[in-house]
C-alpha cells in the first residue's frame, strides 16, 4: 500500500477531474486513513450482495472535511461495475461550521459528478448535546471515526509527542468518555442486523480495547 493516495489522478481512477473548483488538484490520504476506507468499502460490496435493489443507508458521524467519504467512494467505484453500483444514501455529519464549509464546497460537487447513485446529506450534529431526534432514521452502517489523541499518527505528526506525550493517559481517559457517547448515539440509530464502525488513529487501550470491550459489555454487539 502507498503512503499516500492520490484521488482523482486518472492513471489511479480513471477519469479526468475537471470541476472548477478541483481542476489540477489532489486529495492526498495517510496509510492508516487508507485501510480504513478499504475495509468500510469491503462491507458495503458484501452488504449490497446480500440485500440488492435497496438503497443503502449510512451515517458518517465525524465525517471532518470529507476525505473517508470520498476514500471510500473512490475504492467503491474501483471494485463494483457501473451497472452494480449500489444506490447509497449517505448522511455526512460534523459540528465544526470549518468542517461543515469545506464538505458543501469541495466534497458535495465532486460527489455528484463522480459518483452517480450516491445521495449526500451534510448535516450539523454535536452528538453530545443532541438527543436521537436530531436523526430521523436507522442506518444499515454507522461509521464513527472518533476525536482521539492520535499517537497512530506519529510519523505525519510528531509534534504530538510533544504537546501530549506527557499528559496521554490522562488526555486518553478524558476522549474514553467522549468516545463511549459517540459509540452510545452511534449504535441508537444502527438498525438490527446493521453494522457500527468505529476507528481511530491512536494506540491506546483507553481508546481502543476498552471502547471494544465496551461495546460488547453494554451494547451486546457482535464483533467482527
Amino acid at each position: 500500500m502507498a503512503e499516500s493516495a492520490f484521488f482523482f489522478d486518472s492513471q489511479i481512477v480513471g477519469f479526468e477531474l475537471e470541476t472548477n473548483n478541483f481542476q489540477k488538484e489532489y486529495v492526498v490520504q495517510g496509510e492508516a486513513s487508507q485501510a480504513a476506507c478499504q475495509k468500510f468499502c469491503e462491507l458495503i460490496i458484501n452488504y449490497g450482495r446480500q440485500d440488492r435493489g435497496r438503497a443503502i443507508r449510512i451515517l458518517e458521524m465525524t465525517s471532518g472535511k470529507g476525505g473517508k467519504l470520498v476514500g471510500t467512494l473512490r475504492y467503491l467505484k474501483e471494485q463494483v461495475s457501473k451497472e452494480n453500483f449500489p444506490v447509497i444514501n449517505w448522511v455526512a455529519v460534523d459540528d465544526s461550521p470549518y468542517q461543515l464549509d469545506m464538505l458543501h464546497k469541495n466534497v458535495a460537487p465532486l460527489v455528484r459528478e463522480f459518483f452517480s447513485g450516491i445521495n449526500l446529506t451534510i448535516k450539523q450534529i454535536d452528538w453530545t448535546k443532541v438527543s436521537n431526534s436530531a436523526i430521523d432514521s436507522e442506518f444499515d452502517f454507522v461509521w464513527c471515526d472518533a476525536p482521539c489523541t492520535g499517537f497512530g499518527s506519529l510519523s505525519k505528526l510528531p509534534q504530538i509527542a510533544l504537546t501530549r506525550g506527557k499528559n496521554a493517559i490522562s488526555e486518553a481517559e478524558k476522549l474514553n468518555i467522549l468516545q463511549k457517547e459517540l459509540v452510545r448515539a452511534g449504535v441508537s440509530v444502527t438498525k438490527d442486523r446493521g453494522l457500527f464502525f468505529y476507528s481511530v488513529c491512536t494506540l491506546t487501550r483507553q481508546e481502543t480495547l476498552d471502547i471494544v470491550d465496551y461495546l460488547r459489555d453494554k451494547h451486546k454487539l457482535t464483533l467482527k
